[in-house]
């Protein structure tokens, strides 16, 4: 089974973050020890639009139903990179706001997936 290409060019510049799991232990003495989950960092993505069509907001929503929210993994090609990444969205609810002349308004975050 193939994963679906997220393709949909965002209106705005991509915020790309960057971030390491930590996982921190206290101990007794006032010692702290910090380690790393993972080997690299994980990669979020926030794609914005200000002022689209319905026929790209429908397509992220059935793409959203299609993923049922952040359960479901797909592929996105980040700006700065000719590699397929494999990402999922980052939050379980999906909001537009419907604007004047029947543009809307959205962001869709993604993360990374190791």
């Amino acid at each position: 089974m193939t994963l679906p290409a997220f393709s949909l060019v965002p209106e705005f510049t991509v915020v790309q973050n960057e971030k390491y799991s930590v996982l921190k232990s206290s101990f007794e003495g006032g010692l702290i020890l910090r380690r790393a989950v993972y080997d690299r960092s994980v990669r979020t993505f926030e794609l914005r639009w200000k002022n689209t069509t319905k026929a790209v907001k429908d397509a992220i929503v059935n793409l959203f139903r299609d993923r049922r929210g952040r359960a479901g993994a797909m592929l996105y090609t980040p700006i700065d990179s000719e590699t397929q990444i494999t990402v999922r969205f980052a939050d379980d609810i999906f909001q537009w706001n419907k604007r004047q002349h029947g543009n809307y308004q959205f962001s869709v975050k993604l993360i990374e997936m190791l």
